[in-house]
């Protein structure tokens, strides 16, 4: 408590100063967690598909279902789909995603995926795990955990699934639902914002019986497919009928979409790094100038060099926890003006991680000229500055 009413007496006497750099520190924590949330979106975005993506698949996006159906040849995507593949003779592993409108406590969109994708997802939860489904409610209220029927059809049998997690409210939905030939296509253009739905569960293909998808469930005009042999060859009869991305190719372009990420945002931290070290260690001049005075005084008092300089250390310590909660604060009140940087940011334990190693780096490099200037410095000069 007594080095706490220190630090403060020493900051109430350079308000300004303690305003500015503070404020310098709140925004470069500010940006480094967008970045961290940016790295953490394009590595969560890939982790669900980066195990069945790869030299031996492709994500194929039906070009030819209106034209199917305006010609008779399929009543739905299901159909449309069979005619895309019906050249290929060798075996094949289908990865998708499947929409079942059916009723489950507020959610009206079960979203079906298959075991593999599921199983890999690393959409950030607000609670609970992925061992069963999961659930994003617009109620926060809600307690979503437990065993529910779930009413599909008037005609087809009911069944139950349990719900294990809660998605946060702001998040993405492993829908294929997009396709671009050009050399930006990643595994992000797998998933829908969240907000184009409303309530919504995700489950694994598994816990549902084949009979409720196929008497109701919607496929999607886009799927992963792998190719245990053979894969040129079938890749090739693929790319006569439908759009195809090659599984190898995603993936690297995720891995390129991320590095051009971070290369818009490292400049830009450097350049709020160097500013906030170079406003960092001036304070911390400047307050132990000030202090010099008072380390006399505390020295007289039986304070020794090391608890001067923790008392020192308290100081930078409390400007570093106040531009944290700055940093806080203005993150969710950008959150309720709903600006679409932090509406789409997911903040995680390496936004903690980075803020926590980030502030410990400043504040010891505020503290070197200080210990430097305490090791050279006698008893007798601090005694000399308190006269």
């Amino acid at each position: 408590m007594k080095y706490l009413k220190l630090s403060l007496s020493s900051i109430g006497k350079n308000k300004l100063t303690f305003l500015l750099i503070t404020i310098e520190i709140a925004v470069l924590l500010l940006t480094v967690n967008f970045m961290v949330s940016t790295i953490s979106d394009r590595q969560m975005l890939t982790k669900g598909y980066e195990k069945i993506l790869g030299d031996n698949s492709a994500f194929v996006w039906d070009i030819n279902f209106t034209q199917n159906k305006i010609n008779g040849l399929a009543n739905d995507m299901k159909g449309s789909r069979e005619l895309i593949l019906s050249d290929i003779t060798d075996e094949y592993e289908i990865h998708e995603a499947v929409s079942v409108y059916a009723h489950l406590m507020n959610a009206d969109n079960l979203i079906v995926v298959s075991d593999e994708i599921y199983d890999n997802l690393a959409l950030p939860l607000v609670s609970g795990d992925y061992s069963g489904a999961i659930a994003s409610f617009n109620y926060p209220n809600d307690n979503c955990f437990g065993s529910y029927n779930v009413d599909y059809q008037e005609k087809a049998k009911d069944f139950y699934l349990t719900i294990s997690g809660k998605l946060t409210p702001d998040t993405y939905i492993p829908l294929m639902r997009s396709f671009s030939s050009a050399n930006d296509f990643t595994t992000k253009d797998l998933y829908v914002d969240s907000s184009e739905l409303d309530n919504f569960v995700i489950c694994r293909k598994s816990d549902l019986e084949e009979e409720v998808l196929s008497y109701c469930g919607v496929y999607e005009m886009g799927f992963i497919i792998r190719f245990p042999e053979n894969y040129d060859e079938n890749i090739a009869k693929l790319k006569q009928k439908a759009g195809v991305q090659e599984g190898k190719a995603i993936l690297e372009n995720s891995q390129k979409a991320l590095w051009e990420d971070l290369a818009d945002f490292i400049p830009v931290v450097i350049c709020i790094l160097l500013v906030v070290i170079i406003g960092t260690m001036s304070i911390s001049i400047i307050l132990n100038k000030y202090n010099e005075k008072r380390g006399g005084v505390l020295w007289i008092c039986g304070f020794s060099r090391r608890q001067i300089l923790f008392a020192h250390f308290v100081n930078m310590l409390i400007i570093f926890v106040v531009a944290a909660i700055l940093s806080v604060g203005a993150f969710f009140i950008m959150s309720l003006l709903q600006i679409e940087l932090v509406v789409s940011a997911n903040l995680s334990i390496a936004n903690i991680i980075a803020t926590v190693a980030l502030s410990l780096i400043l504040i010891l490099a505020s503290m070197i000229i200080p210990a430097i200037k305490s090791k050279n410095t006698s008893p007798v000069e601090y005694l000399r500055r308190a006269k």
